[in-house]
């Protein structure tokens, strides 16, 4: 059996698609601390008790891509039905 047309059924469908990209770059690099000298006066490098930096140099990048998408239909009926 085929498709048959009725008179006053529709459909309508809508489709979208979303593209997303975004990129991160984080870069951080070492610093040296001072500590004030109460006697003097002056700022010496602070030394930590432990020998290890603080912070170490680092880079970091990310890349994210996302694809979404959206379909809606709609489906309408018209049809009258002598009068009231």
């Amino acid at each position: 059996m085929g498709y048959q047309s009725n008179p006053g059924l529709s459909l309508k469908t809508y489709a979208s698609l979303i593209y997303d990209t975004s990129f991160q770059k984080d870069w951080g690099k070492t610093y040296n601390l001072y500590t004030l000298n109460r006697q003097t006066g002056n700022y010496d490098v602070f030394v930590p008790l432990l020998k290890v930096p603080l912070v170490k140099p680092f880079l970091k990048k990310a890349q994210a891509i996302a694809i979404n998408t959206c379909c809606k239909s709609l489906l309408n009926y018209e049809q009258t039905f002598g009068e009231p």
